[in-house]
């Protein structure tokens, strides 16, 4: 180069240095979005997708803090998907966010934008439920971008950033522009993939190597079902038992159908995920959760599954009419399940809390 400065697409001039350090941190995007391109083309499940979202940001813009936010299309149901280190402003334990910030509501409803800026955040009464954690960290903007997922709700990536000086600004913005652009790209990507293998397997309604239902099939069937307990009054119990460990198909085979052997014929069952199998099943009373918790973990523990090194059993059971759709359903017993410390048990998700019993959960 013959001179000392250069011109960016805003028209301003920087120096040799800055935009040296603009390509560098170009490459370090594009290497580790190169990287989530290979890891969607493979397929994952949308929790392992958001980790590796986070993941990636604290990669390319490890100065910001990354809040991942999910809603419905009709903007009612609104979650926190990364919930650890974001609980004080207002999201319960299964991820509801109960306090939503008008700024948020607002951008989701405008598709016509995709990303926006707000800056000076304590000087918005739109976060005031924020107040507490955006003052203590030093939060004092926020970057957002918006992407309809393949089912018609809205995904937003905030980008919380700490008070920066004008100078500052201008190359921090820079790069949000930058990971933002990379962020949108990457959403989409797996969206789409996501709607690609629906169509793909639309036709197909069970798994090959369980012969369980597979997710989609398993998701029209509850609807059915919840329709009838709601006409019916009844109440339903959706089960979330995560596995870790087998790897052999035989092993995942006998392990479904210990699982099936403890439903009726009116229940449900699917592998909802590599490792997850979802049971949806009809109760009379309350206390009945239990007696399904305990019966499945005996016959986990008959069939000697549990016992085998490095196999781990977590099952998390969740209540309808206290969470009202089959979203919320499967987000309460989803995440019992991981609330479970040891390698083998259960929790009961009861109005937000986790349990093993349900007088523990009329104590609280």
């Amino acid at each position: 180069m013959t001179s000392s400065t250069n011109k960016v697409a805003t028209g301003k001039a920087i120096s040799e240095q800055e935009l040296t350090a603009q390509l560098d941190a170009l490459l370090r995007m594009r290497d580790s979005e190169h990287a989530m391109f290979t890891a969607i083309a493979s397929g994952m499940t949308r929790e392992s997708f958001y980790d590796r979202l986070v993941a990636h940001v604290a990669t390319v813009m490890p100065e910001v803090r990354c809040c991942l936010v999910s809603c419905d299309s009709e903007l009612t149901d609104w979650r926190i998907l990364n919930q650890q280190g974001w609980e004080r402003v207002g999201v319960d334990k299964v991820g509801t966010l109960e306090r939503v910030p008008q700024a948020m509501i607002t951008f989701a409803a405008s598709p016509s934008r995709d990303t926006c800026q707000y800056r000076e955040l304590s000087t918005h009464s739109d976060w005031i439920a924020w107040y507490g954690l955006l003052d203590d960290q030093g939060l004092a903007q926020c970057d957002m971008l918006s992407v309809q997922d393949e089912l018609g709700g809205w995904f937003l990536v905030a980008l919380f950033s700490q008070s920066l000086s004008a100078v500052e600004r201008q190359s921090f913005n820079w790069h949000v522009a930058q990971a933002l652009k990379g962020l949108k790209t990457l959403t989409q990507a797996y969206f789409c993939h996501n709607e690609a293998d629906r169509v793909l397997i639309e036709s197909q309604k069970s798994d090959k190597v369980t012969g369980l239902l597979l997710r989609h099939a398993f998701d029209d069937l509850f609807a059915v079902m919840l329709k009838d307990a709601r006409r019916y009054f009844q109440r339903l119990a959706m089960v979330s038992v995560q596995v870790t460990g087998l790897q052999q198909n035989d092993d995942i085979k006998q392990f479904s159908q210990v699982l099936a052997k403890t439903l009726r014929d009116n229940d449900l069952i699917a592998r909802y995920s590599d490792n997850e199998f979802l049971m949806a099943m009809r109760i009379g009373q309350l206390d009945d959760v239990e007696v399904v918790a305990k019966k499945l973990m005996r016959s986990l523990d008959e069939a000697g599954l549990p016992q085998r090194p490095g196999c781990e059993v977590k099952v998390g059971l969740a209540l309808y009419p206290e969470q009202s759709n089959n979203a919320s359903l499967y987000h309460s017993a989803h995440n019992a399940a991981k609330a479970v410390a040891e390698p083998v048990g259960y929790r009961l998700e009861y109005y937000g809390n986790f349990v093993q019993s349900l007088d523990e959960a009329y104590s609280l």
